[in-house]
């Protein structure tokens, strides 16, 4: 991955970056009244070809208090501990393995939102952002997007 630029707004931060395979990811940190609310834009993606977003989480209470929304049809997996993909572990000093959980979402599309919220209620509809039920306009660039 190549890292493109970082910003920084009075209500959080947004960095882009292109992907190994040529999509091209956006991500906005947003501070809000009940928490942070983090704004994924993926674009580029091959037709078909899956865009992932995941979080790694030490329990997997941890990342079910997660809300996560996405733009596209998606498909959500738990993992942990897996010997073949390397995914779900931790390391809590060099040289030690622990298990730990990732909760993974995979989409496809031209482009995809995900919408990961610590705190507030977060979810899509009709192209718009809602934050605890406040309507705001879904921004094509994620640093952009308003925040209350």
């Amino acid at each position: 991955m190549l890292f493109r630029s970082c910003r920084r707004y009075p209500e959080g931060q947004a960095a882009a970056l292109d992907g190994d395979r040529g999509e091209r990811w956006a991500r906005a940190v947003l501070r809000v009244s009940a928490g942070f609310v983090i704004v994924d834009r993926v674009t580029g993606a091959a037709a078909g070809e899956p865009i992932t977003l995941r979080w790694h989480g030490r329990s997997r209470a941890s990342l079910e208090a997660l809300t996560i929304a996405c733009s596209a049809a998606s498909t959500e997996a738990w993992v942990t501990a897996d010997p073949a993909t390397g995914e779900g572990w931790h390391a809590s000093r060099y040289g030690r393995r622990e298990p730990a959980w990732v909760r993974r979402l995979t989409a496809a599309g031209p482009t995809v939102f995900f919408v990961t919220a610590l705190g507030p209620r977060v979810r899509l509809e009709s192209g718009d952002l809602l934050i605890d039920d406040l309507r705001h306009p879904l921004s094509a660039d994620p640093g952009q997007a308003p925040c209350s």
